[in-house]
């Protein structure tokens, strides 16, 4: 008996509505009583006039003309829902002469019912934010009225369907944030009326099809937090009007496409959290509207191009997490308008870089820490090369973790005692970042160093005074690169000796003593 309840109450509202001014399709006015019903309509945040005498143009949310429901818009405004909860009937389908249906922000739960296909005049159908599950059906391929299509922030699984085909008029198709599975369809490259495409943070896998680049209205394309795969498109570069671009957070491999350079309207690009090797594509100096441009946590290596300072409309850089290295390009100066709160805009952190170009952008940039530094051993003249001003540089070697000296402009140490060496850097202006080198184990030293140059550095003239008389020895020099420069033997006794070194140009080199039993070394520094 109970379940005949609810179809007496509706023919009896149904009666009631009849008798107000505002006539009304009862089969449209059944469709609202069993959608009231189904979500929840006591408990909306606003149910204004439901299910009451007053004209059904004056419920909430509800739009008439010519005595059929034309707009249901639950929305709440503002970006707020309207507290609906429980399923969509498939009642839905019996208002064919809707042309606009909202149900953002709420809380409806089950699928889809197929009979929305029935929608036929319909051309915006929102469903964003809800609970909604299971395959988006096929039937929806039937609103060939649709420009706007928006279902993102739901549980829908399952693949694209492609009856979408049909959607030709279709500007906005938003997908983002279900369930999708399956590959990105080369057909959406037909829907050429598209100006928004959102399929981001679904399980789409494949490749990114070529033919998305007939999309030539397209503004806003985003395909990020998927598993694509592949290479991206070099065809994706000749969208003339495409000014968002998010492909971050997939699987793709390869290398940026120089042809990225001709999407000159581009103003957000991310290609972050990929598997992008190679270089940064200088031809990206041609987007001189670009105000975001992500290409952190990736595998690019060589350097910053310099052009990247010509793109003065640039408010967030992100290169952080890659193998880039080199100096930076004093032209980085010029981005004026990088945003500077929380923090600076442009991110330089977890890369190979020194301090070389880094004390010009201190200010702008947030660019520690850094991979650790190569350490050198030239016949136990250990060094590190960290860029920047060397007068700014300061250097602390540590031998077995053990602080032996701090130098400020000179990047050698003379290893005096076998043991495990490494260096730290340190950088007056560069102030955010440390630089850490390896650690080089020094075993062949057997005394102290038995002699010392005066003066050092030297000009022409290298005197080297010995704690104790030599016979038959042999001076070497040699330059950091391990190559002899001098080679001078030493027959009979000598306590001092006095080395020409007119043909060194500046610079620090190695100075070898070898004798009969041992063999030490020293620095030698040249400067003319």
């Amino acid at each position: 008996m109970k379940k005949y309840l609810f179809p007496l109450f509706a023919i009896f509202m149904l009666l009631s509505i009849t008798k107000v001014k505002a006539q009304i399709n009862i089969q449209d006015s059944l469709a609202l009583v069993y959608f009231y019903d189904s979500t929840g309509g006591p408990n909306w945040f606003n149910n204004t006039n439901w299910l009451t005498k007053a004209p059904v143009s004056s419920w909430k949310g509800i739009k008439v003309s010519g005595g059929r429901v034309t707009s249901i818009d639950m929305s709440g405004g503002n970006g707020f829902g309207n507290g609906l909860i429980g399923t969509i009937p498939s009642s839905i389908g019996n208002l064919t002469n809707l042309t606009y249906l909202d149900f953002t922000e709420n809380k409806l739960s089950g699928t889809i019912p197929s009979s929305i296909g029935n929608l036929t005049n319909l051309t915006s159908l929102r469903l964003t934010s809800n609970k909604l599950s299971g395959t988006i059906p096929s039937s929806i391929g039937n609103l060939t009225k649709l420009q706007l299509l928006q279902l993102p922030y739901n549980q829908l699984s399952d693949s694209i369907p492609s009856s979408f085909v049909n959607l030709t008029n279709l500007k906005t198709l938003n997908l983002n944030v279900n369930q999708l599975s399956g590959n990105i369809p080369s057909w959406l490259g037909n829907l050429t009326n598209l100006t928004y495409l959102g399929l981001g943070a679904n399980l789409l896998d494949d490749s990114i099809p070529s033919s998305l680049s007939n999309l030539i209205n397209l503004t806003e394309l985003e395909l990020s937090s998927n598993q694509l795969s592949d290479s991206i498109p070099s065809s994706l570069g000749y969208m003339p009007n495409l000014q968002y671009l998010s492909l971050g957070g997939n699987q793709l491999t390869g290398t940026i496409p120089t042809s990225l350079g001709n999407a000159t309207n581009l103003i957000n690009l991310y290609l972050d959290d990929t598997q992008l090797s190679g270089t940064i594509p200088s031809s990206l100096g041609n987007l001189t509207k670009l105000v975001t441009l992500y290409l952190d946590n990736n595998q690019l290596s060589g350097s910053i191009p310099s052009c990247i300072g010509t793109l003065t409309n640039l408010r967030n850089i992100d290169f952080s997490y890659n193998q880039l290295s080199g100096a930076i390009p004093s032209s980085l100066r010029n981005l004026l308008n990088l945003i500077n709160y929380p923090g600076p805009g442009l991110a330089l952190n977890n890369n190979q870089f020194t301090f070389a170009g880094m004390e010009n952008i201190n200010s702008i940039a947030v660019y520690a820490p850094q991979a650790i530094i190569p350490l050198s051993n030239s016949n136990n003249i250990l060094s590190v090369s960290v860029g920047g001003t060397p007068a700014n540089d300061t250097f602390r070697w540590y031998r077995n973790d053990t602080l032996v000296a701090l130098n400020i402009g000179d990047s050698t140490y003379t290893a005096t005692s076998n043991g495990s060496y490494w260096a730290v850097a340190t950088n007056a202006l560069a102030n955010q970042l440390t630089l850490y080198s390896d650690t080089i184990a020094v075993n062949n030293i057997v005394n102290n160093l038995p002699f010392a140059i005066f003066p050092n550095p030297a000009i022409n003239i290298a005197t080297i005074r010995f704690g104790q008389t030599i016979d038959n020895a042999n001076i070497a020099v040699y330059d950091m690169a391990g190559r002899s420069v001098i080679n001078k033997p030493i027959n009979g006794s000598i306590n001092t000796y006095k080395l020409n070194i007119q043909s060194l140009a500046n610079g620090v080199y190695v100075l070898k003593i070898n004798t009969n039993t041992s063999s030490y070394t020293d620095k030698l520094m040249v400067s003319k």
